[in-house]
């Protein structure tokens, strides 16, 4: 599932056998591994961009399913913005809210 992602983060998509030869496969297995998936319906060729295979819908929900802590750049980005919003929005409750705290010192 670690090619997977990869090929969805790192190459929008495409799995091609060069790809996963690039990402260590040797060629007889990046080979039988995009034929595998294809046969399955997990990878298409697309004709307009040079018949390269690319992660179908399909392989793509899975790997959304079964990876753990799987983010692609959008999701990421997705994450960060809510981080840095939750986290002003944080700020500015405590400068509008925060009261002072008694101690037991103060009574004295």
């Amino acid at each position: 599932m670690e090619l997977v992602g990869r090929a969805l983060a790192e190459a929008d998509g495409r799995m091609t056998v060069s790809l996963l030869m690039k990402w260590g496969m040797s060629e007889p297995a990046a080979r039988e591994l995009s034929s595998r998936y294809e046969s399955k319906g997990w990878l298409f060729k697309d004709s307009a961009r040079a018949n390269a295979r690319f992660v179908t819908d399909e392989l793509r929900a899975i790997w959304e399913k079964f990876a753990p802590n799987h983010q692609t750049g959008q999701t990421l980005q997705t994450t960060v913005d809510e981080f840095q919003t939750a986290h002003q929005t944080g700020l500015e409750s405590l400068q509008t809210d925060s009261k002072p705290v008694q101690t037991a010192l103060d009574g004295q």
